[in-house]
């Protein structure tokens, strides 16, 4: 964990990312990379893993535009 980094919580992902965070949750279930990091028993997010869920849900949207793929990881 890089201690410069600002940490987020799940729920700061989700609204950063627009999604819901039940959205998000189901992500991490279909096998998207997470964070590894838990402070707590609690997931916590760097700048790195709020990138790759942003592409993510990205190429999901654009898989569900132009009709390629049914979503999933």
């Amino acid at each position: 964990m890089d201690p410069t980094d600002p940490l987020l919580s799940t729920g700061d992902v989700a609204r950063e990312l627009g999604v819901s965070r039940d959205s998000l949750m189901w992500a991490l279930k279909m096998g998207v990379p997470g964070p590894q990091d838990r402070i707590a028993g609690r997931r916590v997010y760097q700048a790195t893993d709020v990138a790759a869920l942003r592409r993510w849900f990205n190429e999901r949207k654009l898989q569900n535009r132009t009709g390629g793929g049914k979503g999933g990881a």
